[in-house]
């Protein structure tokens, strides 16, 4: 019989048209045992197959063999185990077992195939393409003839189309799990993945996709979704923009978009998508993927937003201005001009310091809110830093709107601010410049806006100053005296001369003012005027002002047996330190003066500043011995009502009253005031600036103790003054 018949045939394509169309591995097996069967009288066929693992035996197939044969088998491992099938596939070769005894000794699988009157076995080990070990073919017979080669080669067709069957089952499994991890991923990622027409249709979601864009399901948003440029996208182009990119590339990534939700929510999307072509090149659909990016822009809007604003008031920062200010500088306004105003308050320092910074914050909030109220169109205020503003004005009518709004800024801070149980007065200064051709860099206008600040600050009169080159050139000047000033304290260019004080009826010497001269190497004698505000804007007035305080003292404590006065001029900024009285103590003991006989000098404005805690820290002066003057007084009226409150000793009248007070009813009326008022309050008053016999004839009429001035004696350096004060006049005995 040879195997090549077409019933032969026919049972082989049978077979393998079964392997096709992946019918069941175990009906395939079954018919390839039954075609042996058939065709080889006398034996009986099992099909054993090995776990994933190739450790154990999973199952088998048989067709006579009695069922409980693979029962036997099954869970077995084929290690140390004597099973004939077990032999087989451990050694991977055909295995021949004859005359099978009768005995207990037999192991179970082949004492069940005697059972069965089969007393011969041979094993054939099923192998895959690639030869690794799948399973193991065992047949048993009644006799021991060997097979014909007709059927040696029925058996061997059989044996190839079961190793078939068997790679193609394990193929198959393989594409079924890698299919259900894919499908399973697919559903369960947290990724939008679609496939999309390229006309816009949805031809599969995921659930994530749905749930992206607030559907219950891929069905509900394929079903909904039937145009994706118009639904889908807030931009109405956006989805063009899309496929064109697509087209130019073949794939998009990260293409971030709006996009509107199921419930008309928008949110923002990142999209990677590519387009699937067939072999021959034709567009056939798009896929790809969406992420949900709304948190990460949100924060980057958030970010970007923390990065051009002030945190505290909410207003644009100095970055935000600077562009705003570069946009007017490259493109001018066509009608009209640009301006920058500068805007700075006054004592706010004085506010952080007293009341502290959460009520200084709140004071920065409310400032900027005023400051907002009076802006209108495309103008925008800034702030810089600290209590610095600035407003950006684009376009503005000429300079004149430009002071016009600065004006109406200047009056909306005349009122107070009333922060929490606080009634806060806070001033403001304001420089204006406007933009000049000659302007390349936003810093540029800003800082002349800040020059135009300062001399406004300075001058203190209608608190706005417009900016003017001239004021460029006066900058550099103060810049080098600045400079000049920190060298002349390195250098000890500075020195204290003395004007004395006396009694103006008998020109008894009463005492000195102490006054601070500056020699320049190069300017030579620079007026206090010139140099003192410089000091106090930059901090430099405290080395220098205890310095004064150190000289005078110790020049105090060798005039001390004449039993005399010391005037020292005291600075506000100075008067501020958190320390001050307990580093004059520290002066006055190390001296070992009386400090009685040191009087330090106020000006009148340090009563007027409404700075919190000044008075606490005169009285601080007055508990520890020392006098208190106030100079220059009567240039601020207002501080009148509140003199009662400080413990002040003595009034200087200011030279301005004293000068005219020959001649002018007025200043002859104002100074008869300000002694009855010192009489009332048993203040004692000196009058300054006497340069002739008559203004000193005058104030004596009118009560005037004591005065000062080019009349009796100009400022004297200290060798003339000790020279002075011994041999022209005599001690006082009971100076007061």
């Amino acid at each position: 019989m040879t195997p090549h018949t077409d019933q032969h045939l026919r049972r082989y394509q049978h077979v393998l048209e079964m392997i096709a169309a992946a019918q069941p591995l175990e009906q395939i097996l079954e018919q390839l045992l039954l075609m042996v069967e058939q065709q080889v009288a006398g034996v009986r066929g099992v099909m054993m197959l090995l776990d994933s693992h190739q450790s154990h035996w999973d199952g088998g197939v048989a067709v006579s063999l009695p069922i409980d044969y693979g029962t036997t088998i099954r869970g077995e491992a084929i290690a140390h185990s004597s099973f004939l099938v077990s032999v087989t596939a451990r050694h991977n070769q055909p295995i021949l077992a004859l005359n099978l005894p009768d005995t207990e000794a037999l192991p179970q699988e082949q004492r069940l195939a005697r059972h069965h009157g089969l007393n011969h076995g041979w094993g054939i080990p099923l192998r895959s393409s690639q030869g690794d070990s799948l399973g193991a073919w065992i047949t048993y017979g009644d006799s021991t003839e060997i097979l014909t080669a007709a059927q040696e080669v029925i058996t061997n067709w059989a044996l190839c189309l079961a190793e078939i069957a068997l790679d193609h089952a394990r193929s198959h499994q393989a594409i079924q799990r890698a299919e259900a991890k894919y499908q399973s991923i697919v559903e369960n990622i947290g990724i939008g993945i679609f496939q999309t027409t390229p006309d816009g249709h949805y031809l599969h979601a995921n659930p994530a996709l749905a749930a992206i864009y607030g559907y219950n399901s891929p069905a509900e948003l394929i079903r909904v979704l039937t145009n994706i440029g118009d639904q889908l996208y807030v931009e109405p182009h956006r989805r063009q923009q899309f496929t064109e990119l697509l087209h130019a590339n073949g794939r998009v990534s990260n293409f971030e978009s709006q996009v509107y939700c199921r419930d008309g929510g928008v949110i923002w999307i990142s999209e990677n998508t590519r387009a699937v072509r067939d072999s021959n090149g034709i567009l056939l659909y798009y896929e790809g993927t969406v992420e949900d990016i709304t948190a990460r822009r949100i924060a980057e809007e958030k970010l970007f937003h923390s990065a051009l604003h002030d945190t505290l008031t909410g207003l644009p920062n100095r970055a935000c201005l600077l562009n705003r200010v570069q946009q007017a500088i490259t493109c001018p306004p066509s009608t009209g001009e640009y301006a920058l105003l500068f805007l700075d308050l006054d004592r706010f320092k004085v506010v952080n310091d007293s009341l502290g910074h959460l009520i200084g914050d709140e004071l920065l909030k409310a400032a900027a809110q005023r400051i907002q109220g009076q802006l209108q169109g495309n103008h925008a205020v800034a702030r810089l830093g600290g209590d610095e503003f600035a407003i950006i004005l684009n376009p503005i009518d000429g300079v004149e709107a430009a002071i016009a709004l600065a004006q109406g800024i200047l009056s909306e801070f005349e009122q107070p601010f009333q922060i929490r149980q606080y009634e806060i007065y806070a001033a403001v200064s304001i420089g204006i410049a406007m933009g000049r051709a000659s302007y390349q860099q936003p810093e540029d206008i800003l800082r002349d806006a800040d020059l135009a600040m300062y001399q406004a600050k300075r001058q203190g009169i209608e608190g706005y100053q417009v900016f003017v080159p001239q004021m460029q050139t006066h900058n550099w000047h103060r810049l080098q005296l600045e400079n000049d000033l920190r060298k002349g304290l390195e250098r000890r260019e500075f020195y204290l001369v003395y004007q004395p004080i006396v009694d103006v009826t008998s020109h008894h010497l009463y005492g000195f003012e102490a006054l601070l001269r500056w020699h320049h190497p190069q300017r030579g004698l620079i007026a206090p005027t010139e140099f003192i505000p410089i000091a106090e804007e930059t901090g430099l007035i405290h080395s220098l002002g205890w310095w004064v305080i150190q000289q005078a003292c110790q020049q105090l404590q060798q005039w001390q047996e004449r039993d005399l006065f010391v005037n020292v001029n005291l600075s506000l900024v100075q008067l501020q330190e958190a320390q001050f009285v307990e580093k004059l103590t520290a002066i006055c003991e190390q001296t070992q003066i009386q400090t009685r006989q040191l009087k330090l000098e106020i000006t009148e404005s340090c009563l007027l500043t409404g700075t919190y805690g000044v008075g606490d820290r005169l009285k601080q002066i007055k508990a520890l011995g020392c006098g208190l003057c106030i100079d220059d007084f009567g240039t601020g009226y207002s501080s009148l009502s509140r003199l009662h409150e400080f413990p002040v000793d003595t009034l200087k009248i200011d030279r301005a009253f004293v000068q005219e007070i020959d001649s002018d009813r007025l200043k002859i009326a104002l100074v008869k005031t300000i002694m009855t008022l010192a009489d009332s309050l048993g203040m004692q008053v000196v009058a300054e600036g006497i340069e002739t016999q008559a203004q000193c004839h005058q104030l004596q009429q009118m009560g005037c103790t004591h005065g000062q001035g080019y009349y009796f004696s100009p400022a004297l350096d200290w060798e003339t003054a000790t020279i002075w004060a011994k041999e022209q006049f005599p001690p006082l005995a009971n100076a007061s």
